[in-house]
C-alpha cells in the first residue's frame, strides 16, 4: 500500500516481494535455531524423498489450481472490461487479502501439534479441530465486519474520490476470507489425513466455477461480479465441497458449526446466566 502511495516502479514492487520471502527465511531459521536446532544437522532421507516425490504432482497441480482461482479474476477483467476496472478492483483485491497471513501463521503454528494428537490422542484432535476453526472464523468475522462499515470512508481516505468505486468491491470481497481461512486450514488437513486427491479436485472445481462464473459476472457487473464470483468459488472449493465425500463430511459439519459460533455464544452466555 505505501508503495501505491509513492507511486513506485514495478522493479521497486518486484524487490519488495522477493525482499519479503528473504527476510521471512532469515526468520524462520532464526526460529529453528532457537527452538535447539539447526539447519547443519539435516540428513537427506532417499526413502523420505521419494515418497515425497511421489505426491508432489499433487501438490504442485493443486498449488496452480489455487493461484487460477486467486489470479483469474483479474485477468479476465482485464481482458472482459479493460486496465480501469482491473485498477480499481486491484486495490480492493490487495486490502481484503491483506489478511489472509493471519490464517497462514496461526495454522503453521498448531501444525505440528495437529500431526502429533492425530497419532496419539485423536479425541483431543477432534476437539482442537473444531476450536481452531471457531478461532479462524470469529477472526475473519471481525474483519469482515469492520470492513463492510469502514470500506467507503477508508477507500475515500486513503486513494481519493477516483476509486470510489472500490469500496462496493471490497464489501464483497472481504468476506471471501471467511472461506480462505477454511481453506488454509483444509489444505493442511488433507496432508494429515491423506486427503490429497481430494483437496486437488476440491482445488480444480473452485477454479473451473470461478472462470465461469467470471464470464457470466463480469460483463454485467464488472469488478463487483468478479468479486462475487470470488466468494461464492472460495465456499464452493474450501467448503460445499467437502460434504460430496464422506470422509471430509465431518470436518465440513465442524465448518458449519463453527459458521454458528455467534449464535452458540449467546446459547452458552444464556446457561451461565441461568446457572447463576
Amino acid at each position: 500500500m505505501l508503495f501505491v502511495l509513492l507511486e513506485a516502479s514495478v522493479i521497486a514492487f518486484a524487490v519488495a516481494n522477493s525482499l519479503q520471502f528473504f527476510l521471512l527465511s532469515i526468520f524462520l531459521v532464526f526460529m529453528y535455531r532457537y527452538k535447539g536446532f539447526s539447519i547443519f544437522q539435516w540428513k537427506v532421507q532417499i526413502s523420505k524423498a521419494k515418497e515425497l516425490l511421489s505426491e508432489a504432482w499433487i501438490l504442485i497441480l493443486s498449488n496452480f489450481f489455487s493461484m487460477v482461482n486467486i489470479k483469474v479474476d483479474q485477468i479476465m477483467l482485464r481482458w472482459m472490461v479493460g486496465s480501469a476496472e482491473v485498477g480499481i478492483y486491484s486495490v480492493a483485491v490487495n486490502l481484503s487479502e491483506a489478511w489472509y497471513f493471519i490464517s497462514t501463521a496461526i495454522i503453521m503454528s498448531v501444525f505440528p501439534r495437529m500431526i502429533e494428537l492425530k497419532k496419539s490422542r485423536p479425541s483431543v484432535y477432534d476437539k482442537r479441530q473444531q476450536q481452531i476453526l471457531d478461532c479462524l472464523f470469529a477472526l475473519t468475522l471481525i474483519i469482515a465486519v469492520i470492513t463492510t462499515f469502514v470500506a467507503g470512508p477508508l477507500i475515500l481516505f486513503i486513494y481519493g474520490e477516483a476509486y470510489t468505486k472500490t469500496s462496493s468491491i471490497l464489501i464483497i470481497h472481504i468476506w471471501s476470507g471467511i472461506f480462505m481461512f477454511m481453506w488454509a486450514f483444509f489444505s493442511k488437513w488433507a496432508f494429515i489425513e491423506d486427503a490429497l486427491y481430494f483437496a486437488l479436485a476440491s482445488d480444480g472445481t473452485g477454479a473451473l466455477m470461478n472462470v465461469l462464473l467470471n464470464y457470466i459476472l463480469i460483463p454485467r457487473f464488472g469488478g463487483r461480479g468478479a468479486a462475487i464470483a470470488t466468494l461464492f468459488s472460495y465456499a464452493t472449493s474450501s467448503y460445499f465441497f467437502l460434504f460430496f465425500y464422506s470422509k471430509t463430511r465431518p470436518l465440513a459439519a465442524k465448518m458449519s458449526k463453527s459458521f454458528l459460533l455467534p449464535f452458540r455464544l449467546i446459547i452458552y452466555r444464556n446457561k451461565i446466566g441461568q446457572s447463576s
